[in-house]
C-alpha cells in the first residue's frame, strides 16, 4: 500500500515537474531577450543619428564660417545668396528629418524599455505563483528541485538516492 502511493507520488511529481519545464516563462525570457537585443539595436540607431545630426550641424557651421571669410565678387552676390539659401533650406530640412527620425526613434526605444519591465514583471510574477502552487501540492518536490539547482543551472544527479 505505501509503495504504491509512493509511486503515484512520483508520478504526481514528474507531470509536475514537466508542466513546470513547460510553463510560458521559458517563452516569456525568450521574449524578453528578443525585446533586449531591439532595445540594444535601437540605441545604436539612435546614436547613430545623433552622431549624423552633429556632424551635418558641424558641416553648416563651417559651410557658413567659410563663406564668411572669403572675400564676394559684387556680381555674383546674388547669385551665390541664392544659392546660399536654397543649400540652408535643404539642410535645415536635412535635419528635421533626422530629428523627426531620432524623435521617433527615442520613443521606439522608451517603449521596449517599458515592455521589457512589464515582461521582467510577469516572469517574476509567474514563478513566484508556480514555486507557490507547487511548494503548496509537491513540498518534496519543491526541496528536491532547490537541491539540484544552483544559480538557474539543473545538475544531472539526483540528491541521497532518489530517483
Amino acid at each position: 500500500m505505501l509503495r504504491r502511493e509512493n509511486a503515484l507520488l512520483q508520478d504526481e511529481l514528474r507531470t509536475a515537474k514537466e508542466a513546470l519545464e513547460k510553463a510560458p516563462a521559458s517563452v516569456m525570457s525568450s521574449l524578453v531577450e528578443k525585446l533586449r537585443a531591439d532595445i540594444a539595436e535601437k540605441e545604436k540607431k539612435q546614436r547613430a543619428m545623433g552622431r549624423i545630426i552633429a556632424d551635418l550641424k558641424n558641416e553648416l557651421v563651417n559651410s557658413a564660417v567659410a563663406k564668411e571669410q572669403r572675400p564676394e565678387r559684387v556680381s555674383t552676390s546674388e547669385t551665390t545668396h541664392h544659392d546660399d539659401t536654397e543649400a540652408l533650406e535643404e539642410a535645415n530640412s536635412k535635419i528635421e528629418d533626422l530629428n523627426f527620425k531620432n524623435d521617433s526613434l527615442t520613443k521606439q526605444l522608451d517603449t521596449l524599455k517599458a515592455k521589457q519591465v512589464s515582461s521582467t514583471l510577469v516572469i517574476k510574477i509567474f514563478e513566484y505563483s508556480s514555486t507557490l502552487l507547487v511548494s503548496r501540492s509537491f513540498p518534496d518536490f519543491v526541496l528536491w528541485r532547490d537541491q539540484i539547482t544552483e544559480g538557474g543551472v539543473v545538475k544531472k544527479e539526483h540528491p541521497a538516492g532518489e530517483a
